[in-house]
């Protein structure tokens, strides 16, 4: 039995151990990202904050519509992903403005480490829930996730807590220990619907506690009710709104698993998981879980149960084809946790001695999992420094079209700009993705009969639109909306590269149309921003200079 003394030294330790991680990963946060996912996240969690809606209505059939918003008969389009994380969103944003909801992600990713510690601590007592928690706060994993504002630290905070709640309902039998897990564990249901699978966890801990006590009953009716409020929201919602049961069935994501795709990614995953999920820990952390069920059959068996069914399913995911950087592994965050208890739980058992070597086994464990922190820290370096460079580049462009262009103006440029901007200000916005045969030929291959993560619809109507359409074609559509947009009284702005005078071909004089309108252009700012995006999808090295043009309609 640990002494008072002793938890209440480690749990401070875990506090300062949860204040530096905030204070650390505090230096790389920036309120801005390009994501398409977090364009969907951010957008809708700011629209219900204003208007009590995640959903909206385009002005026309070319503004944006980032990638992950599905389109309804009506002409509306939500955000595929359940509510859960855009209601985060606006609580954030009505409480603390725009800038609060890039906190949101750093926050809960504090607190779900110290979930782990406590949760380590319920399992195998507070030496083991700290290691626990520094496996999880040095994983290159967290590190990606931590200021990233999409919803994986939503998730994983709501899942840790909840299940730290429904293993103490589980050895107390408290009401609220039951509900207040439920809930949490409906509530991460509805931020990643995946996190539905923690109900096989949750099945076998009533089944224990319900075989113990037969009292336990209204415990697990509580748990029930508590799990089914959000997500009998969710579905009454996608319903109405989406016409379907959740807006994955619109792009075919929900069927997109498959044996074939876990044989060509099981190797990969667990390849990562290896070197960038829990470096070394990982076998020590299955190991352990091994070693639990010959212990703790039971307990092993709810932690099998939280682990394994996560596992098998993305690893037989259709995107788990990329399965090449740390990325892909968010989809694995809340299966983490698990396995660093499990590793934990090993390192901390009584060596078989004649005198328990305690202090010396502390300090063996103590080192490993350091010396593991040590390695995953320097492999997340990197990668947190790109996505930190990455995100000031969005930040700085921003800011540039938030001083000088007014609300309601009209905003053209590049994709992951022009995404960002649609949370950060209040424009009609055109990504120039539209003018570019490339992109206008990738919307003729989304045919609706394979996962897509474009609504094929929404691709197939847009194509029919723009397909066939030659260079001067699409330079003449791009001026035609600028033209539109200035006849009704908005100002017009462009970001566009500085070394690449393509973008200007909307001011051709040979495209003026019958109205006789000309285009005169005129700098605003200048700045060193990424570099121009690459026919795959990525950015020139080197970064470019950027420039904020107002366009105007020229004098007669």
């Amino acid at each position: 039995m640990e002494s008072q003394r002793f938890r209440r030294v480690l749990l401070a330790l875990a506090v300062v151990l949860a204040a530096g991680f905030f204070l650390a990963t505090r230096g790389y946060w920036v309120a801005a990202d390009a994501g398409v996912d977090e364009n969907a996240y951010l957008v809708a969690g700011k629209l219900l904050a204003q208007t009590g809606s995640p959903g909206f209505l385009p002005p026309d059939p070319y503004s944006l519509v980032g990638k992950m918003w599905i389109g309804t008969r009506e002409g509306r389009f939500y955000p595929k992903y359940p509510l859960g994380q855009p209601l985060l969103v606006a609580l954030a944003v009505k409480t603390a403005g725009l800038r609060a909801a890039y906190w949101i992600s750093p926050l809960l990713m504090t607190l779900a480490l110290l979930g782990v510690f406590l949760l380590g601590r319920e399992i195998a007592g507070s030496f083991a829930g700290l290691l626990a928690m520094i496996a999880m706060a040095a994983s290159p994993a967290t590190l990606n996730e931590v200021n990233d504002p999409d919803s994986h630290a939503s998730s994983l905070c709501c899942t840790t807590w909840g299940m730290l709640l429904l293993l103490r309902w589980w050895r107390t039998g408290r009401l609220h220990h039951a509900a207040l897990a439920g809930l949490l564990l409906g509530y991460s249901a509805i931020i990643r619907y995946t996190e539905g699978l923690l109900l096989l966890p949750v099945a076998l801990v009533v089944l224990f506690r319900c075989r113990q006590d037969r009292r336990a009953l209204g415990g697990a009716a509580a748990l029930a009710a508590g799990w089914l409020a959000p997500v009998a929201g969710q579905v009454l919602f996608n319903l109405r709104a989406l016409h379907s049961l959740t807006g994955y069935d619109t792009t075919h994501e929900s069927t997109a698993f498959s044996p074939a795709y876990f044989v060509h990614n099981a190797l990969p995953t667990a390849r990562l998981l290896a070197t960038l999920g829990l470096p070394i820990l990982l076998f020590v952390g299955a190991l352990g879980l091994a070693v639990t069920a010959f212990r703790e059959g039971r307990l092993a068996a709810v932690l099998w149960a939280w682990l394994l069914p996560n596992l098998l399913l993305y690893t037989a995911y259709y995107w788990g084809l990329q399965t090449d950087t740390v990325n892909c592994l968010r989809f694995f965050l809340t299966i983490l946790p698990p396995l660093a208890l499990g590793a934990a739980w090993l390192l901390t058992r009584p060596w078989p001695a004649e005198r328990p070597l305690r202090w010396p086994q502390m300090a063996v464990a103590l080192a490993l999992f350091l010396t593991c922190a040590g390695i995953g820290v320097r492999r997340a370096l990197p990668l947190f420094w790109d996505d930190w460079q990455e995100a000031l580049d969005m930040e700085r462009g921003g800011k540039e079209v938030l001083a000088f262009a007014p609300p309601g103006s009209a905003v053209l440029g590049p994709q992951n700009e022009i995404l960002h901007l649609q949370f950060a200000g209040d424009y009609r916005l055109y990504s120039r993705n539209l003018f570019l045969r490339r992109f206008i030929a990738e919307l003729g291959k989304i045919d609706g009969r394979s996962p897509d993560a474009l609504q094929p619809e929404r691709a197939q109507a847009l194509f029919s639109r723009l397909r066939g359409r030659s260079r001067p074609e699409l330079a003449r559509l791009e001026r035609d909306l600028m033209a539109a947009q200035l006849r009704q009284g908005r100002r017009v702005f462009l970001l566009s590269p500085v070394q690449n005078q393509h973008w200007l071909e909307f001011a051709n004089p040979g495209l003026d149309a019958a109205d006789g309108l000309r285009f005169a252009t005129r700098r605003l700012a200048l700045w060193r921003g990424p570099g121009e995006e690459r026919p795959d999808g990525e950015r020139e090295p080197g970064g470019a200079d950027w420039v904020l043009l107002e366009v105007t309609a020229a004098p007669s």
